[in-house]
């Protein structure tokens, strides 16, 4: 009978925790060394968690979700594993295959889903960004599995899935999704960031299916508004990339270049006396947008006028 009490004891510890927890109105969520920027609105709730630990890996994971009106506005995925333990090779070779090669349909290689794909990859390190569109339906109730070996990494669909159920949330058709993905020997980083499209008076979504959605990549040219509501979103995600990779302290050799999505960098390098009310008045509109941070419209203003 103690054996039996001990092992429900050992699994209630080591599944996924499903109630959640309201944020508050703090626009910052704290998860190890990252500092998670959260849209402003409140709203946003933990709605589960998962720590798991196998030879001395630890796995911490968190779902963060801002709802309105009873409807999903984004989410938001996080990740963490630390090896520890007495088996560095075999912990190696498994964080390799998560990202490379434990599920067909995503991961950190070139796919055509993917809008936007960037890597570095250099023996036991890894800085991978990528955005796409994101079918939430299917991602939730009928995902693609992670063939993993060593671990069962098949656990976020159910934890977000469980809540959207349980709490009668409406989900939308389609979502925009940034991924963030830093790995060094031993450790893993990732930030999963996820929008629905519609909200803040966003373009209304037509197609429910990632292949014929209008912001498929081989898509998103016919339709106009689709296409700049997107491009808002990656030159958002490029800056919180940047900023992931500040907080890790990745090494500058390691680091994406973005100097093409950069848009706060190439108006200021534009900078001449007869542009210089144009480029104002667009680095204003970003800010209002939301495509640059207050420290950063500051920052772009000052070099503007002082150049």
């Amino acid at each position: 009978m103690k054996k039996i009490i001990l092992i429900f004891f050992l699994l209630i510890f080591t599944q996924s925790s499903f109630a959640s927890q309201e944020i508050g109105k703090n626009e910052n969520f704290k998860f190890r060394k990252l500092t998670i920027d959260l849209a402003s609105g409140g709203g946003w709730r933990v709605i589960g968690s998962h720590t798991k630990t196998v030879d001395g890996i630890i796995f911490t994971a968190k779902f963060l979700a801002q709802i309105k009106e009873n409807k999903l506005s984004r989410l938001v995925e996080l990740l963490a594993i630390d090896n520890f333990g007495n088996h560095p090779a075999l912990a190696n070779a498994w964080l390799y295959e998560l990202l490379y090669k434990a599920n067909k349909g995503r991961g950190c290689y070139k796919r055509l889903e993917y809008y936007i794909f960037k890597v570095y990859k250099k023996g036991k390190v890894s800085n991978c960004f990528i955005v796409r569109n994101w079918e939430v339906h299917k991602e939730l109730y009928n995902p693609s599995m992670t063939n993993s070996y060593y671990v069962d990494m098949n656990y976020a669909p159910r934890i977000m899935r469980s809540y959207m159920t349980n709490n009668n949330i409406e989900i939308p058709l389609m979502m925009l999704r940034s991924e963030h993905y830093y790995y060094t020997g031993g450790k893993l980083f990732w930030v999963f960031r996820m929008i629905d499209p519609e909200i803040d008076s966003g373009p209304k979504t037509k197609f429910n299916k990632e292949e014929t959605s209008e912001y498929f990549p081989s898509n998103i040219s016919k339709y106009p508004d689709k296409k700049k509501y997107m491009e808002k979103w990656v030159n958002l995600a490029v800056h919180r990339h940047k900023n992931f990779e500040k907080q890790i302290k990745i090494l500058d050799r390691q680091k994406l270049n973005f100097d093409e999505y950069d848009k706060s960098i190439s108006l200021v390098k534009k900078n001449d006396e007869k542009n210089l009310t144009k480029e104002l008045r667009e680095l204003t509109e970003m800010y209002k947008e939301g495509t640059l941070t207050k420290k950063q419209f500051e920052k772009a203003k000052e070099l503007l006028l002082n150049n």
